[in-house]
């Protein structure tokens, strides 16, 4: 779908710049949603008596338990790589279309599934989908964007828990196959938003659609005086054009993330991996995943998490007031 071609345009000749971000960051937090609830849909169903029931061998193998539930994360890093390396040929909008799909498929796998094995390609296909998630924000929103995205998927995470708990005592196969088919749902949501929304300006300007790239920009710039819009978007333009021919002029690899100048990439990648480490290594997805494993499955122990993660949602909205304060090195 060309950018310009129906419903895009439809929206774009309708939206006012400050719904149309809004609109961009909703389908954003919709994606991320749908990442936060399929990190904690499956471990909440491993010890209900109908999923025990189709897969037996999940009770008895913790190692096969295990992997089934983690092995979500393969499918997402497979994905991140696919996005890395093939992201600028599809562009961003193309990309979390793909990647949309791609996770539907895998979700029905999942929720139709009769075998382990049919379970467990579901969950790597869902996890590859999900890893070709992209932005589009301005640069002195995108901070704000990244926190609203992370909140968003502690809420996904807490929606999973609250959904496998409310089919507890429903003692059919819709006891799990109801909670993961609603992955579909969220994955159709993002797909009905993302068809109405913009491609990256600055996608479309490195393959030289400049008119299309400018059109975008000034549809999203809210400034109120025509001349003053035009002349924003003037400098926006020029500032994507520079870095572009920039980016251009310097050989720009993969192993270029691992070494230091100006511009310091390593010390870069350090600072991003670093904290993603950091928090992975600390074990919060013992508890995202798991739970059932480590609180038991008493009713007073599946009330207590999912407590849990009604707790953990605020804590993400007061970052919103704070994280653009020009604290950021």
């Amino acid at each position: 779908m060309k950018p310009f071609s129906e419903p895009f345009g439809w929206a774009m000749n309708r939206l006012p710049p400050q719904l149309l971000m809004a609109c961009i960051t909703a389908c954003c937090g919709s994606g991320m949603l749908l990442f936060g609830y399929d990190q904690g849909v499956l471990g909440g169903l491993l010890t209900g008596r109908p999923f025990q029931e189709r897969f037996p061998s999940l009770t008895t193998n913790s190692n096969l338990r295990g992997a089934t539930v983690a092995i979500y994360e393969i499918g997402c890093a497979a994905g991140a790589l696919f996005g890395f390396f093939f992201g600028d040929k599809l562009g961003r909008r193309n990309s979390i279309i793909l990647g949309m799909i791609v996770l539907s498929i895998g979700a029905i796998l999942q929720f139709m599934s009769y075998e382990l094995g049919q379970m467990i390609v579901g969950r790597i296909v869902t996890g590859l989908g999900n890893g070709l998630n992209n932005e589009c924000s301005k640069a002195h929103h995108r901070g704000r964007a990244v926190v609203i995205e992370m909140a968003t998927n502690i809420f996904g995470v807490m929606l999973a828990y609250w959904v496998d708990y409310g089919l507890r005592n429903n003692q059919t196969e819709a006891q799990w196959r109801l909670p993961l088919a609603l992955q579909v749902a969220f994955a159709l949501i993002t797909l009905s938003m993302i068809i109405f929304l913009p491609e990256s300006p600055r996608w479309l300007a490195s393959r030289g659609r400049i008119a299309e790239a400018r059109d975008v920009l000034h549809r999203l710039d809210n400034t109120p005086e025509e001349k003053a819009r035009a002349i924003s978007v003037d400098v926006q333009m020029n500032e994507i054009l520079t870095a572009i021919e920039e980016e251009s002029k310097t050989a720009v690899g993969f192993t270029t993330c691992f070494t230091m100048g100006e511009q310091r990439f390593f010390q870069r990648v350090l600072l991003g991996c670093g904290s993603q480490f950091m928090q992975q290594i600390s074990g919060i997805n013992l508890i995202t995943y798991s739970p059932p494993l480590y609180l038991g499955t008493a009713l007073s122990s599946v009330v207590l998490k999912n407590a849990l993660s009604v707790k953990r949602c605020p804590y993400g909205f007061p970052i919103l007031f704070f994280f653009d304060l020009r604290l950021r090195c």
